[in-house]
């Protein structure tokens, strides 16, 4: 593949300027969808970043990692959870995104969608659905700068919907 000087593929520049048919045509023509540039920014990550929830499908269902590190260390897990969109967050969970994983300041993807205030992206990564308070996996052990926990996050911020949902369960 030919790549830019910064390391960037095609279909990293076509994810990074939302040109979706350009994205779906190297996917399509079997381009690396784990390609980043020096920055580590996959054309997945972007895809997040843009809020393209069919971009995101497309990279996944062909391959796309969703647990590549950006060189400051974040994963598309942390993208989604500064953007806010729970559906992308299921998505990339479902693909075997990594809720424990943390970037280079030490968050957990819970973590930092809590401090950006997303609590429908926190719920997802808390493992709470929507209809019943039920947790799965050690992600409560979440903690952030300070040492605070989600359930500490969440109250601070005022999300009583998920502090809730995680006293219940």
């Amino acid at each position: 593949e030919v790549r830019r000087r910064d390391g960037s593929t095609a279909l990293v520049i076509a994810a990074k300027q939302g040109r979706a048919s350009v994205v779906s045509a190297l996917v399509k023509g079997r381009a690396d969808v784990n390609a980043s540039g020096s920055d580590g920014v996959t054309a997945l990550i972007y895809a997040v970043r843009n809020g393209d929830r069919d971009q995101v499908d497309e990279l996944i269902d062909a391959g796309a990692d969703p647990n590549r590190r950006t060189a400051g260390g974040e994963t598309a897990l942390h993208v989604a959870a500064r953007k806010g969109d729970p559906e992308i967050a299921l998505r990339l969970v479902d693909a075997g995104g990594d809720r424990e994983r943390t970037n280079a300041q030490g968050l957990k993807p819970l973590v930092v969608a809590l401090e950006a205030g997303n609590d429908a992206v926190a719920r997802v990564y808390a493992g709470v659905s929507s209809n019943e308070a039920m947790l799965r996996g050690p992600i409560l052990t979440a903690r952030g700068e300070g040492g605070r926990t989600a359930l500490m996050f969440g109250a601070s911020l005022g999300l009583r919907n998920f502090v809730k949902a995680l006293v219940d369960a």
